[in-house]
């Protein structure tokens, strides 16, 4: 996703939209932002899942 598009937008609307324009905005924006922070969980989720995997990997290693 283009998060150069969404902070656009929102920069606009705080200085120059109306709120009907705003109340337009709102829904998309808020699907942007919830694939953004989706993003990150996954990301996060990955890394966790990878330190476990190293942790263990190395345990194993040591008693073999």
């Amino acid at each position: 996703m283009e998060n150069k598009s969404m902070y656009s937008i929102l920069s606009k609307g705080i200085h120059e939209l109306s709120e009907n324009d705003c109340l337009k905005a709102f829904p998309i924006i808020k699907i942007g932002i919830e694939i953004i922070l989706d993003e990150k969980i996954e990301k996060l989720n990955k890394e966790k899942k990878l330190a476990e995997a190293k942790k263990a990997l190395s345990e194993l290693s040591s008693t073999i």
